[in-house]
């Protein structure tokens, strides 16, 4: 299956471009498929539009708690404290996240030498 988008050219032109299906997001069935067979049982995501698929399909989840921060920052805070209280979960952010969380990450890893799993990417399910 292919995905058609209206792109725009160096020229400035308007032309369609065709993305193989590839291209885009696992489905949040199959992504939260994965994640409760790593016994995950906590999701921290800052949530945004563009994860909006998968954060619909876990309120419909039993067995994995969702947990809404307002900051990468404060999502990979408290990943750690889940881990220190025995909890096994994954921070779920965008791209850009990743970036403005970079401190956070430095400090939970190195620093404190804890675990984070995150995942990170748009999960737009089309």
């Amino acid at each position: 299956m292919t995905y058609v988008t209206e792109t725009s050219d160096a020229s400035g032109e308007s032309r369609e471009q065709d993305w193989p299906e590839e291209c885009y997001a696992a489905e949040p069935n199959d992504i939260i498929t994965e994640l409760l067979a790593a016994k995950i049982d906590h999701v921290i995501s800052v949530p945004d539009y563009v994860q909006i698929s998968l954060h619909k399909k876990l309120k419909e989840t039993d067995g994995l708690k969702s947990v809404f921060c307002a900051t990468e920052d404060e999502a990979i805070a408290v990943a750690v404290g889940l881990h220190i209280s025995g909890h096994r979960s994954v921070v779920v952010i965008q791209n850009q996240g990743l970036f403005a969380a970079v401190n956070a990450i430095r400090a939970a890893g190195l620093d404190a030498e804890m675990p984070v799993f995150m995942l990170v990417g748009e999960f737009v399910s089309i």
